[in-house]
């Protein structure tokens, strides 16, 4: 999938544990220091990974994703058992 283009101000959500947990790096030593713009920043980090999460999990319960699609072939082929039924075969619903 192309990704699309980025601008310096918007913000990319990253959906891969490995990498969000990259972003993240820091050692034990790291000195834990969470100024207030930061602190302000991480709300909104919070409300772009909720939404995130909230269009991911649409996708994933749409009963149109879940549903197979059938191969063109087979609905043409389905199309044309229906217009043209074949007369030796008992049809049960």
């Amino acid at each position: 999938m192309p990704r699309r283009r980025r601008y310096p101000d918007e913000p990319e959500v990253y959906a891969d544990t490995l990498t969000c947990l990259f972003q993240a790096e820091a050692s034990p030593e790291t000195e834990r220091v969470l100024d207030e713009a930061t602190h302000f920043r991480a709300y909104d980090a919070w409300a772009l990974a909720r939404a995130h999460i909230f269009e991911e999990w649409q996708k994933a319960t749409d009963p149109v994703n879940l549903q197979p699609k059938a191969p063109k072939t087979k609905r043409d082929a389905a199309a044309l058992l229906k217009k043209h039924p074949p007369t030796d075969i008992v049809q049960t619903c």
